[in-house]
Order: structure tokens, then sequence, then C-alpha cells
């Protein structure tokens, strides 16, 4: 039976704040790779289960990229805030990252439901649910992904 970890064994959290130049680098690394990623894994995951060609998947994900990109501008912007916010809260990155996920989470959902309305049965579908899971799903990637920078 192995003895459990001491807290000395634990690693160090680097010192130094978050400021927020890093925050903002921080939020728009995982923005930008959630508005690049998102498309390809939408049309892949779509054409695949579909069974279609991928006759103009890059025209279509080129589609995806700039209106997403665009519609997604001030989820980005609160997604800085809500980061710059947890940064000066908590001093462990672990801690920041989870209240990023939980924050990328809700701003996800509330940018669908405000895009495409309350609509339940779309949203109570799987189907309904595969546009916003691959941004939550890529947001998430880069949330714990990139490190998040201390001065």
């Amino acid at each position: 039976m192995t003895e459990p970890l001491d807290i000395s064994e634990l690693p160090e959290e680097p010192k130094g704040e978050i400021g927020m130049a890093s925050a903002l680098r921080y939020a728009t690394l995982v923005w930008i790779t959630s508005v690049l990623l998102s498309p390809v894994l939408l049309m892949f995951i779509t054409t695949i289960s579909d069974g279609r060609s991928f006759d103009g998947f890059f025209a279509f994900t080129f589609l995806f990229v700039v209106y997403g990109g665009a519609l997604s501008i001030p989820n980005w912007l609160l997604f800085f805030v809500g980061v710059a916010f947890l940064a000066r809260q908590f001093s462990q990155t672990r801690h920041i990252r989870w209240g990023a996920q939980a924050w990328a989470a809700f701003l996800t959902l509330g940018l669908f439901l405000i895009i495409f309305g309350l609509n339940a049965p779309t949203f109570l579908t799987k189907d309904g649910w595969v546009l916003p899971g691959t941004y939550l799903l890529t947001l998430s990637i880069g949330i714990w992904y990139y490190p998040i920078r201390r001065s």
C-alpha cells in the first residue's frame, strides 16, 4: 500500500500575479482556437455522420469561421473579463481553469440560446447539442492546453 501524498510533494505554483495582459492573451488564444477548430470539427462530424462527400467542406468551414468568429466576439470579451476576475480571486492555476471552464460553458450555452432562441425541441435532441458541443469542446481544449502566464 502506498503512502498518501505529502503536501510538500505537490508541485509549487509559480509566483507572481496574473495581469490583465496575460488574461487577455490567454482568453484570446482560447477563443481563437475555438473559432478555428470548431467549424472543422463540426463539418467533419456532420460529413461523416451523414455519409456525405467532402465537397464544399472548405467553403462551409470558411463561412463557419467567419460567422462564428464575428458572432462570438462578445463572448470573447466576456470570457476575458471572467478570466481576469478569476485571476484576481484565485491564486492556483487549476482553480482559474475550472472557473474558466464553468464560465465558458455558461457563455457558450447563452450565446447559442440567444442566436437560435429558446427552442427546446432543438436543444433537447442529440443533434441540437452538436453545434454548441463542438464549440465547448474546443474551448475546453484551449482552457486546459494554454499556459496562464504570471508576471
